[in-house]
């Protein structure tokens, strides 16, 4: 890994990993230095603020699901703030890390459809 261009956000818990029911083949989390800024700034403005607490979505996300991508395994976060936040996670082509791709905004009545549908599951940290 060229850690120039990567930094270490954190790991993903075992309890996020037993609630989703899938063998993680790592639970650790980067994002890239630039690419991750710059990918917001262009697709997603309104969630810049949220870039400076990818370590709290990371940590303490209210839910949690199995991305779409199912060949790459990809992960979605989800944090309760004055938006619903989603933060992507897809696994590197080294399978050594997962990486940030995006954060943005969902609305209200995709979180339900997608909590509804078992795409996302509530993580209550009680789970701990």
């Amino acid at each position: 890994m060229d850690s120039d261009n990567h930094i270490f956000v954190g790991k993903i818990s075992d309890e996020i990993s037993k609630l989703l029911n899938v063998e993680l083949p790592t639970k650790l989390v980067f994002k890239h230095s630039e690419g991750l800024r710059k990918h917001v700034e262009r697709r997603h403005p309104e969630a810049i603020k949220y870039l400076s607490v990818l370590d709290e979505i990371l940590n303490n996300p209210d839910f949690v699901g199995v991305g779409s991508d199912k060949d790459n395994l990809s992960l979605e976060f989800v944090k309760e703030f004055d938006d619903n936040v989603l933060m992507a996670l897809k696994l590197h082509t080294n399978k050594e890390f997962y990486y940030i791709p995006s954060v943005y905004p969902i609305t209200e009545k995709k979180l339900k459809n997608r909590t509804f549908s078992g795409r996302l599951k509530r993580f209550d940290k009680k789970w701990e």
